[in-house]
């Protein structure tokens, strides 16, 4: 954790619509806040397993997964946004998931696909695109897989992103597959989606095991 004095955290509003679904987010960041390389040290990055990044601060994240890919670590980047340095991140990431969007955003290419091949081509072991509302589809070079949708009562999808990739980084920290690692990510974030706030809804460990999938 990196503290700067006389500068404010981001603070954002979420507007959630009275019947669920996809909310608006108002938010405001000093860019102050945004981390340097200099604000990041080889032996912190290096002490941990798996290293997760967000691409949003594109030069700090590209040095400690130079440094992960160096010690072994499994690098996983969840790709919402294309900046000068996006490609070089997808190079050294062992895992890419991204947003519905960013397929198509990236590659210019329409069918998902098609996409997903082109983006495997770059050097990931896994790629895979989280859908909203239809699932997940990810592509391990060999073979597609489709993750269904989990019909739950959804009442505010804040969260669910970064519980889909909390629940994908527990099966890889537990030695599992891609298909397990999707299956149960995917079920980790529908049933965050039951409840209003980023917090509240993140199911128990039981809880995503127990889910019975029609």
């Amino acid at each position: 954790m990196v503290t700067k004095k006389g500068v404010r955290s981001q603070f954002a509003i979420i507007l959630v619509p009275e019947n669920g679904g996809e909310r608006t987010i108002l938010w405001k960041r000093d860019v102050s806040v945004n981390l340097k390389i200099s604000d990041i040290k080889k032996r912190d990055i290096v002490r941990g397993r798996i290293l997760h990044v967000d691409g949003h601060e594109i030069d700090a994240a590209l040095h400690a997964v130079r440094w992960a890919s160096e010690k072994g670590m499994h690098v996983v980047f969840d790709a919402e946004k294309v900046l000068k340095g996006t490609k070089e991140l997808i190079r050294l990431t062992n895992s890419l998931i991204t947003s519905e969007d960013f397929p198509e955003m990236f590659t210019g290419i329409k069918n998902k696909r098609k996409a997903l091949k082109a983006l495997k081509s770059l050097g990931p072991q896994f790629v895979a695109t989280t859908l909203g509302n239809k699932g997940v589809l990810g592509f391990d070079g060999k073979k597609f897989l489709r993750i269904p949708r989990i019909p739950v009562q959804v009442m505010d999808t804040t969260g669910a992103g970064d519980v889909f990739h909390a629940g994908y980084i527990y099966g890889l920290l537990k030695g599992w597959n891609f298909s397990e690692r999707l299956h149960f990510a995917n079920r980790a974030a529908a049933l965050k989606c039951r409840f209003l706030g980023g917090r509240k809804g993140i199911p128990h460990l039981k809880e995503i095991n127990g889910l019975r999938v029609p």
